[in-house]
Order: C-alpha cells, then structure tokens, then sequence
C-alpha cells in the first residue's frame, strides 16, 4: 500500500476527473479505478491491481 501522504494526494488528485482520466490514459495506458483499502479482502489484492510493466511506467516515477 502507499504511504498516507501519497494516498492522500491521490484522493486529491481523482476530484479532478478530467485531470485524473487523461493522466490515467497517458501514465498508464488505462484508466486506475480507485478502490478504498478498507474495501479489499487483502493488501495483496490492492498490490495485485496496481501492478503495471515498467515500460509504462518509464518517465513517470
């Protein structure tokens, strides 16, 4: 899981929908849907669905 700062951000960051949805589309190739921690059935299932292939990640960390 992130760290709070950067979750905090995050939540920020998808009021701005448009925003989010063109950085999601250029980021990651894919819109991120946000699911709340206290929704999954484990941390391994948030991990699993924020997984990507470093060659989308290349310039965005």
């Amino acid at each position: 899981m992130p760290s709070q700062v950067v979750d905090d951000a995050w939540h920020e960051f998808i009021l701005f929908t448009r925003a989010y949805q063109q950085y999601c589309n250029k980021a990651l190739g894919r819109y991120l849907h946000h699911t709340p921690a206290e929704a999954m059935d484990s941390p391994t299932i948030a991990q699993e669905g924020n997984k990507l292939p470093r060659s989308k990640l290349t310039g965005y960390c």
